[in-house]
């Protein structure tokens, strides 16, 4: 393990491929609330140092849809050198665009759920249209964003009777 200056809430995870010998992979984890009180940022990631990114979190409507965790942090705030205009992209996408150009190689993916934002995959993965009408969604996020990939991280949370201490 790398020790980094100013990480914020990143994680490093080594992983090893099996397709090649010395095929590894080293992959941080940006959550999109670190702007706030850690006051870390997309520019502050040494993406020099890792292969992957993945930018936490996506959330999915109650329709079933991908849509936007943060939507300030996302594609709203403004860095120095965005544009004002209404159809500019800002935010956190923008500057993982901006690092994704100076690191061609770097290689980003979306996660969506986490445990606050879980409830609707259950409804997502009900029916062929459901996961259909999902997966439309995150392509549209995808390619916006310019990211790989998608995780899908979700908690499975037990309901309790009122009074008791065993799982409904």
């Amino acid at each position: 393990m790398v020790a980094l200056p100013r990480w914020g809430l990143i994680f490093l995870f080594p992983c090893f491929g099996s397709s090649q010998p010395m095929d590894h992979r080293l992959v941080g984890y940006f959550t999109s609330w670190s702007v706030y009180a850690r006051n870390y940022h997309v520019p502050n990631i040494p993406a020099r140092l890792i292969t992957h990114l993945n930018y936490a979190f996506a959330n999915i409507s109650p329709a079933g849809l991908m849509i936007l965790g943060d939507p300030y942090a996302d594609i709203e705030k403004w860095y120095p050198g965005d544009s004002w205009h209404p159809d500019s992209l800002r935010g956190s996408f923008h500057q993982l665009l901006i690092l994704k150009a100076a690191h061609p190689s770097l290689k980003t993916l979306i996660s969506v759920g986490g445990w606050t934002w879980s409830t609707y995959f259950s409804n997502v993965a009900l029916t062929p249209q459901s996961r259909h009408a999902f997966a439309v969604s995150a392509w549209s996020s995808l390619t916006s964003t310019d990211s790989t990939a998608l995780t899908l991280i979700g908690n499975i949370r037990q309901r309790r009777d009122a009074g008791s201490d065993t799982p409904s």
